[in-house]
């Protein structure tokens, strides 16, 4: 089981990264640090760097210079099968699009997570019971477990997307604008959902919006256009 030294999650200190092909860095952070628990919410415009912080987070890109460590793994370190096995097990992710798949039903979708790691199958030994926690903690009628997911309410499918990322307890969360499609009550309802499953699971989440006014929930705020010294850079050029 992995462990994060002095409760440090994630643990960022002069990361820079740059496309291919460019001769500019569109990532520079200076430090970020997000301790077990502390819940974090990360607004900015498009450009900011969003998507390419939570790809580096994620394993999916590794950083040019500088380090960034999640559960005390610099992620660099390791090889790109190891970095997608590492992402399976320790990390949950909700899509903005939610990526579930229609053709299996509502707990299968909730399930897919186990069938690609054994750590979080031994964190979830009672699977089926497990999942049923997390949709009876989100108000899923129990009627919908069996049902193609394709034919639930769009409110539905984002819960089945929360509960899916929860299976197996993983130890960081990661949100992609999960909200953009749903109005202001809703949008606070589905956080709240959020912050009571994952203090359930022990989980840390790393939140990430467009929407300034879901900060208000979040322990710890960053503005990317702040932080991230290549987009200040960029628009001071």
């Amino acid at each position: 089981m992995k462990s994060a030294v002095n409760n440090r999650v994630i643990d960022i200190n002069q990361l820079r990264y740059r496309w291919s092909g460019q001769t500019q860095d569109c990532l520079s952070l200076p430090s970020l640090v997000v301790e077990q628990g502390q819940h974090l919410f990360i607004k900015g415009p498009s450009g900011s760097g969003k998507t390419t912080l939570l790809n580096l987070l994620s394993g999916i890109l590794v950083a040019e210079s500088g380090t960034l460590k999640v559960l005390n793994t610099e992620l660099s370190s390791l090889s790109a099968m190891k970095r997608d096995r590492f992402r399976g097990d320790h990390l949950g992710v909700i899509f903005q699009q939610f990526n579930l798949l229609p053709y299996l039903s509502t707990l299968d979708n909730i399930l897919l997570p186990l069938n690609f790691s054994r750590y979080r199958r031994d964190r979830a030994p009672q699977p089926r019971q497990q999942a049923e926690q997390w949709m009876g903690l989100f108000g899923l009628p129990e009627g919908v477990i069996s049902q193609p997911v394709n034919r639930l309410s769009i409110g539905q499918q984002q819960r089945v997307a929360i509960a899916r990322a929860l299976m197996g307890r993983p130890e960081l969360i990661i949100a992609d604008e999960p909200t953009s499609a749903l109005d202001a009550d809703n949008r606070d309802r589905f956080v709240d959902w959020l912050f009571n499953a994952a203090e359930q699971a022990g989980s840390t989440v790393v939140f990430v919006s467009h929407d300034a006014s879901l900060a208000k929930h979040f322990h710890h705020e960053v503005d990317l256009a702040q932080l991230n010294q290549a987009a200040k850079q960029e628009v001071e050029g």
